[in-house]
């Protein structure tokens, strides 16, 4: 360790300056010098003569008789905090050491003096910094700055001692140096040089000068030191990230974390908080993996790590956030350990192999991947196919212990997520979905269940709103809109959209608004028809299959509806599709309103018979065997709204349909009864109301029909063949004589009382029209041959709408091909009926009716046989006054097949007579 000593010698021009010192130290001295080694003795003021400084010198250095006069100095570099006397940064073995990464250094600059002479002396020393070379600053200026800016700092004062005394203050200034690009962590000491120079001064007042006034008292060779850096610790830090990776066309799209945190350009996309989705049944695919990084501060080095991956279910957005940092054993659902490296492994995990599960730590070398990619099935989850995890959130994450090289604690990633998607898509609808008006009593209740159809995926775990609303809409205002059709070309224009189930609906923003009346009243095409409408039932689902769901099954009720008037329910769904399923979403799907009108809905009653339809025999010519054998009996039901009894056509004996054709009705009078409280409830059983129809017992799924056993219908025309007279014009019953008549005419009017104990027949094969009430006269019956009977058997029969009673056979006889005509209609207003749109009708048989048009009963005594049966009357099937509804149990049509028409067929065509007589009693129950 070296000192840089120098003299100064008053009033001399030139000084002969050598540098001593490679570091810090350095000698600026007029005299000759020799090496020294490093110095140790104590210095300072009252010290006494400097032996150790002159043995470490290898001799007075400042012992050259020519300048004895002048005062010697030495001044050297020191860390701080320590001794003054302290020296560093002298040779490459004694280095000033520093951080690896250091930049700047502090350092501190200190001084002595010898005296030489016996003069009370002051030594300061001045010290510049400038020029070229590393910037220095000094820290402690204050005190050591006078008045002119320059810098210096105290070397003692020579107060009463002798020659040769080394005198200090244990002053200094304190230096902040730049070390940038000097020596390489770990690497050997490099010289620092700095433009710092020292001159022997003394002070006048507060300005300090050069001892001498001269340059002569200057060091100018500027500092050196020597520097050495410690190596780079070695450490590691790790990187670890865990991705979604969805199936997309031919290939896979990786999707950043939960957050979207990675950085961009890693090979992975940002996705919405929803986003990216998974089905219930699908293998949800995650890609993990841990890279050794630099550690900043540290070199790089292999890492060893303990790790496991876990993959588990969350059921919202806020348990992922609430659990990124936390133990998936605690936190989460059906959580997965599907990787555990290190110490004390599961009994198992979800991958198996040693890659998986294994005692043996992972080593990564530095910028190595460890990865764990989606391609491997065993690291993914599978989504149950129940739909149970619909909503929820799946995710992944891969754990390291450690952390860092110097962080001992365990580590994740972000979390990569799915959330499980149903394709759901939620149609309202009411009863079949159907556009079309219907028609119903007034009082009734009708079926209107509020059904909601999932034409998607399974749905779970998503609460969706429903609500069903009943309207009315008065005649009036339908009259004023112009008709059913107007309104219905209204709502074809709100209720636009189609679904794949070809179901219509209307797609609407509410907004604020609750409830679809509200919507309703406000759109400015629908508000005029609905000045009635009710909020009639609403709930939240949260698990609907697919297909139809019905929610409610409430009736709609008719009370208080006039004839005319339209009853109409709608219904609406929130929260319909996947899209909108968020909570705050306002957006409905409002069902297209099932109406029905309020008319008559007449009903029929067969009397004293059953009721058989088609045939399984072929026997019908040219009628296709598909046609005959599906032949069916379907009558409508109704049922009161206050009382729930059923009202409709019914039978009062059996029921038979062929091998393809179904009963849906009543028979052995189960709908009989209403208002005498002996009704069936709409609650009934379908066998309560079929006790006498006819069922083959292998239908399947129930019900009645599906015979099979009916041979072919009877011909009645072909039983009178014999002693047939032609009959030209219309037919007066009241004055013919018994006996076969063909009526010539194509069209033929007959009414009139047929005469005690007359037996006529009436065969036209042209059309027959009864223009007034058919009866017999009053007679008395001895024996079989004295019974009253008239039969008609004509290609089709019409009765006309002032007729309220016919006591007849009636026979409708069809083509040979049986297409057309074998037709009985019940009623007709026109004088002369367009046979042509009577044979047009089909099934629509109300074509051209309303309540106000033929609203007589009409009661037909006999058989009747016909290929086509069109009951138009519209009577009954209401209310006779203010509070009876046993008008409801009025039919239109009653067809009797008395006791008389048996015992006549029978005498007639065994040509018997004789007595009636008795041969034995039995009671039997009503209509049984």
């Amino acid at each position: 360790m070296m000192r840089t000593y120098f003299s100064q010698t008053l009033g001399k021009n030139v000084a002969r300056t050598i540098l001593l010192v490679v570091s810090v130290a350095f000698v600026l001295t007029a005299c000759m010098y020799q090496q020294a080694n490093a110095w140790r003795g104590s210095n300072g003021k009252n010290s006494g003569r400097n032996r150790a400084e002159e043995t470490g010198w290898g001799g007075n250095p400042c012992g050259d008789s020519r300048f004895l006069s002048y005062p010697c100095a030495v001044f050297w570099l020191s860390n701080p905090g320590s001794s003054y006397l302290s020296e560093a940064g002298s040779t490459p073995d004694n280095p000033i050491w520093v951080d690896w990464n250091a930049t700047k250094l502090r350092a501190n600059i200190r001084g002595s003096w010898n005296t030489q002479f016996s003069s009370d002396t002051h030594i300061y020393s001045l010290f510049s910094i400038g020029g070229g070379g590393r910037n220095v600053r000094v820290l402690n200026l204050n005190g050591h700055k006078d008045s002119n800016g320059s810098i210096f700092f105290d070397r003692g004062h020579r107060s009463g001692h002798g020659i040769w005394w080394w005198i200090n203050s244990n002053d200094q200034l304190e230096l902040e140096i730049d070390i940038n690009g000097v020596a390489k962590p770990g690497g050997p000491a490099e010289r620092v040089r700095f433009n710092g120079t020292s001159c022997l001064a003394r002070k006048f007042g507060n300005i300090v000068k050069t001892y001498s006034g001269k340059s002569i008292n200057c060091d100018t060779e500027g500092t050196n030191f020597w520097l050495r850096r410690r190596a780079k610790p070695q450490g590691w830090d790790v990187n670890g990230q865990t991705y979604a990776v969805a199936k997309s066309g031919s290939g896979y799209t990786s999707y950043k974390n939960y957050k979207n945190s990675q950085p961009d350009g890693w090979g992975a996309i940002n996705h919405a908080s929803d986003q990216p989705t998974i089905g219930s049944g699908e293998l949800a695919r995650f890609s993990s993996n841990l890279r050794n990084v630099e550690l900043p501060g540290y070199g790089r080095q292999e890492l060893e790590l303990k790790i496991n991956i876990k993959n588990t279910f969350f059921r919202n957005y806020h348990e992922v956030v609430n659990c990124e940092r936390q133990n998936w054993n605690s936190c989460g659902s059906d959580t997965k350990i599907v990787v555990w490296r290190g110490a004390d492994p599961p009994a198992k995990t979800q991958c198996s192999g040693q890659k998986y599960r294994s005692w043996d730590t992972i080593f990564i070398k530095p910028d190595a991947l460890s990865l764990y990619s989606y391609d491997d099935d065993c690291l993914g989850m599978r989504i149950p196919s129940d739909g149970s995890k619909i909503g929820w959130y799946v995710c992944q994450k891969v754990a390291w212990y450690w952390n860092t090289s110097i962080d001992h604690v365990w580590d994740n990633s972000v979390p990569a997520c799915f959330v499980v998607k149903s394709t759901f898509d939620l149609i309202p609808k009411i009863g079949d979905g159907s556009t079309s008006i219907g028609a119903t009593n007034q009082d009734t209740q009708i079926d209107a269940p509020s059904i909601i159809q999932n034409e998607g995926g399974i749905l779970r775990n998503i609460g969706v709103d429903w609500g069903t609303y009943d309207f009315k809409i008065p005649n009036s205002v339908i009259q004023s809109a112009g008709g059913e059709s107007a309104v219905t070309a209204i709502f074809n224009q709100i209720f636009n959209k189609t679904s794949s189930g070809s179901l219509r609906y209307a797609e609407v923003d509410f907004g604020s608004i609750v409830h679809a009346c509200e919507w309703m009243k406000g759109n400015p095409d629908l508000h005029a028809y609905v000045p009635d409408c009710n909020t009639l039932a609403g709930a939240i689902v949260s698990a609907l299959s697919s297909g139809g769901n019905q929610v409610n099954n409430e009736k709609l009720k008719t009370t208080g509806a006039q004839v005319g008037d339209l009853v109409c329910r709608t219904m609406t769904i929130r929260h319909y599709n996947w899209g909108t399923r968020a909570g705050g979403d306002t957006h409905r799907r409002v069902a297209y309103p099932k109406c029905y009108r309020i008319a008559k809905k007449p009903s029929v009653q067969v009397w004293g018979n059953g009721i058989r339809v088609g045939s399984n025999s072929g026997v019908v010519t040219g009628l296709p065997a598909a046609q005959y054998t599906r032949s069916s009996i379907i009558t409508a039901m109704s049922s009161l709204a206050d009382s729930g009894q059923l009202f409709g056509s019914w039978g009062e004996y059996g029921m038979t349909t062929p091998q393809n054709g179904v009963i849906r009705s009543a028979s052995a009078g189960g709908l009989s009864g209403v208002g005498a409280g002996a009704a069936n409830a709409s609650t009934s059983t379908e066998a309560t109301r079929n006790n006498l129809s006819f069922a083959n017992a292998g239908i399947p799924g129930g019900g009645y029909g599906k015979w099979g056993m009916i041979p072919a219908q009877p011909n009645i025309g072909g039983q009178f063949t014999s002693n047939v007279r032609n009959h030209a014009g219309n037919v007066s019953l009241g004055g013919m004589a018994s006996g076969v008549y063909n009526a010539t005419a194509r069209v033929v009017k007959i009414s009139g009382e047929v005469g005690a104990g007359k037996s006529i027949i009436i065969k036209s094969a042209g059309t027959v029209i009864i223009d007034g009430n058919i009866t017999y006269a009053p007679s008395s019956y001895h024996k079989s041959s004295d019974i009253t009977q008239l039969v008609i058997v004509a290609s089709n029969i019409i009765i006309r709408n002032n007729v309220t009673q016919v006591d007849a056979w009636l026979a409708a006889t069809p083509n040979k091909n049986n297409t057309q005509d074998g037709i009985v209609s019940t009623c007709e207003v026109d004088e002369t009926p367009n046979l042509t749109a009577i044979r047009a009708r089909g099934v629509n048989y109300a074509n051209g009716l309303n309540a106000n048009t033929c609203n007589q009963q009409l009661r037909i005594n006999g058989p009747v046989l016909a290929r086509e049966l069109q009951l138009r009357r519209t009577f009954g099937s209401d209310r006779r006054g203010a509070g009876d509804v046993d008008g409801y149990n009025d039919p239109a049509e009653i067809i009797n097949m008395r006791a008389d028409a048996y015992l006549w067929a029978a005498n007639y065509i065994s040509n018997t007579t004789g007595n009636i007589t008795t041969d034995y009693t039995i009671e039997l129950p009503p209509r049984y």
